[in-house]
């Protein structure tokens, strides 16, 4: 039987401190019970790429989905999607994998893009806003009167033949107007809360919901522009290691991605990264070195300030550390759990999993 030393008293377990032992316990198999269910399903998350023209953003994304790099591409117009799995372990040490479909944002040079379009992109949740995407997403239903299943744009598809212009963010038909005064627009032909239906007039001026609005304003070159993730997370800021210039205009996109984000009162703001590219091209050079100390000071007194900032340099030609980069991002942003995992209600959004393709 042990005994206590002299002088010391024995300390005898309460029941309260049975009970705080026992909460514990039941935390930590509550939370390796919730890993290994995340390890079974496949978390969309969304990656945007931004920086100035020659910085090297659309090589480090096709180096990243197809391990190819191209020496000459044309200048990015149009915003661009691509998708690829990507899986890492949950943290330094752990034997959990957070098994990710990324989807990864590739946007023109910054130089090329006005003040609404850095809004817009600086904007987590553009083109959609945040109500619309924050509710529980349409599913499909049955028909009363025939019985037949009714899809929802909001299900999954295709990626190679996505629904490109043909609905609106609340799920309904949109066609065009095919009216003289408004031969480019697009209605869906349905009444607002006031009665005014959605719609071209031949007389009069035309009155077009908000949906259809935003469904107008997300038109591209290439068809509607609809990103599958609800939100942007991560933000790459790519700029040349070697061209001070190319490194001042990060900073400038720096200063409006701030002052958007604090205008929104986001509660939860995206993760932002500043990528040095071609690291391979003169490391000796002087300003290459002049560039890599400052932004290490630079996110320093950032971090001090409260405001984190993660910085790492990286080669495309050489694929050096691009995936080292996107480990880190994926590994920061599974702390987040509120930038992809919680609706506003609080309730858990829908993941991708082996047997069931439902997403956010």
């Amino acid at each position: 039987r042990h005994r206590a030393p002299p002088g010391a008293h024995a300390r005898v377990p309460t029941r309260r401190s049975r009970a705080r032992r026992g909460a514990a316990a039941a935390a930590m198999a509550l939370g390796k019970r919730a890993e290994e269910d995340l390890e079974k399903k496949r978390v969309p998350i969304r990656v945007t790429f931004m920086g100035p023209g020659e910085a090297g953003k659309t090589s480090l994304i096709n180096v990243l989905v197809s391990n190819h790099f191209q020496e000459k591409y044309p200048t990015t117009e149009n915003l661009e999607l691509y998708y690829m799995p990507f899986e890492c372990l949950t943290e330094e040490g752990s034997s959990y994998k957070f098994r990710t479909l990324l989807e990864i944002e590739d946007t023109p040079p910054f130089e090329n893009m006005d003040e609404t379009m850095l809004a817009n992109l600086f904007d987590p949740f553009w083109p959609k806003p945040e109500e619309l995407l924050m509710k529980n997403p349409a599913k499909d239903v049955v028909d009363p009167s025939t019985g037949k299943v009714q899809k929802s744009v909001n299900l999954p598809f295709s990626m190679t033949k996505p629904p490109v212009g043909r609905f609106n963010d609340e799920d309904a038909d949109v066609k065009n107007g095919e009216c003289p005064l408004s031969p480019h627009l697009y209605f869906c032909s349905r009444p607002d809360w006031r009665d005014r239906v959605c719609g071209p007039k031949k007389e009069g001026k035309h009155f077009q919901c908000r949906s259809c609005q935003r469904f107008q304003s997300s038109l591209q070159a290439s068809g509607e522009y609809r990103p599958m993730v609800r939100r942007r997370m991560i933000y790459f800021f790519v700029y040349d290691a070697n061209d001070e210039k190319s490194y001042f205009k990060v900073h400038e996109m720096y200063r409006v991605f701030r002052e958007v984000c604090e205008k929104k009162r986001l509660q939860q703001w995206p993760l932002l990264y500043f990528i040095g590219n071609k690291i391979d091209v003169n490391p000796e050079k002087d300003t290459f070195k002049g560039i890599q100390s400052h932004v290490k000071e630079w996110a320093r007194t950032e971090v001090e300030s409260g405001r984190r900032v993660g910085t790492e340099m990286v080669s495309a030609s050489r694929n050096k550390f691009l995936k080292r980069v996107i480990t880190s991002a994926l590994q920061d942003v599974k702390t987040r759990e509120p930038l992809w995992k919680m609706n506003a209600e609080g309730a858990q959004v829908s993941l991708l999993s082996d047997k069931g393709c439902c997403v956010q």
